[in-house]
């Protein structure tokens, strides 16, 4: 399946206010020893609807969001977290050039890339290495992650068979970080009601040293939907946000996919808190 690529978005402050659903009062996850990131400055923005945005001080992470979803991206799960999180220099693109570009100034704290619809060319793949090796953090999903092993399972130390039926996701027991706990909670399991994809998700498998944080079917299935590799700098969903754009198990007002990269997103960069 081949999605309409979108154009390249700068959200302003003003804008992140206005994408702003809500937020919940969060929790520090952030630190090096559960691998987030260490970067953050300014405040979370307050959320539209007479809801708080999350509070925490993610103002200061620049932010990278290489998507392949078609339609509005301020409609788009992982925009609306960003905004959610008071995330001012966030950058929305689509093709591998405009990646190129974002990621060229060096400054991006936090990177992360949900079921693009291309293979990063020679320099995109440079510049992904080049942000994972600085040992900043990656959060990352592949919609063909089968296509293109030699580029995808390097860079993000995982592999994954499709898996095109709607299946729910379970927090591993035990596990170090709890995705669903917050700072936005969400009950389990994270479970599609209504799905665009042809393929849904990606059981996934560790190809070195990692933790699995979340997995596919039942609760102690042992199958990994979500796992943590390179140190805990790379976060990869066998999963898409807008598998849960309509999703709200607990009716909150803010969709599950939302929700769960609000969790994701405080966690790597380290802010939130």
């Amino acid at each position: 399946m081949r999605r309409a690529l979108l154009p390249l978005l700068i959200l302003s402050a003003v804008a992140c206010d206005a994408l702003t659903e809500k937020g919940e009062g969060a929790t520090d996850s952030g630190s090096e020893e559960s691998g987030g990131g260490t970067l953050g400055g300014g405040d979370g923005t307050d959320g539209t609807d007479g809801t708080d945005g999350a509070s925490g001080d993610c103002g200061g992470v620049v932010t990278v969001l290489w998507l392949g979803e078609s339609g509005n991206p301020e409609n788009h799960p992982l925009v609306q977290a960003a905004a959610a999180l008071g995330m001012v220099d966030v950058r929305v693109v689509d093709h591998e050039d405009e990646l190129n570009a974002a990621m060229e100034p060096g400054d991006v704290n936090l990177l992360v890339i949900d079921a693009p619809a291309d293979v990063p060319d020679e320099a995109a793949h440079a510049a992904i290495l080049a942000h994972r090796d600085a040992g900043r953090p990656i959060i990352a999903g592949i919609y063909d992650l089968h296509r293109d092993p030699d580029i995808w399972g390097p860079m993000f130390g995982v592999s994954g068979v499709d898996e095109w039926d709607e299946h729910p996701i379970f927090p591993v027991a035990g596990a170090s970080v709890d995705l669903f706990a917050g700072p936005s909670p969400f009950p389990a399991p994270l479970d599609i009601q209504s799905s665009g994809w042809s393929i849904n998700h990606h059981a996934l498998t560790l190809l070195g040293d990692g933790e699995v944080l979340a997995e596919l079917y039942s609760a102690g299935s042992g199958t990994a939907a979500i796992v943590r590799t390179f140190g805990g700098k790379v976060l990869f969903n066998g999963t898409f946000a807008t598998n849960y754009r309509y999703v709200d198990a607990d009716e909150d007002g803010v969709n599950d996919g939302t929700e769960l990269f609000i969790n994701e997103m405080s966690l790597m960069a380290g802010c939130g808190g």
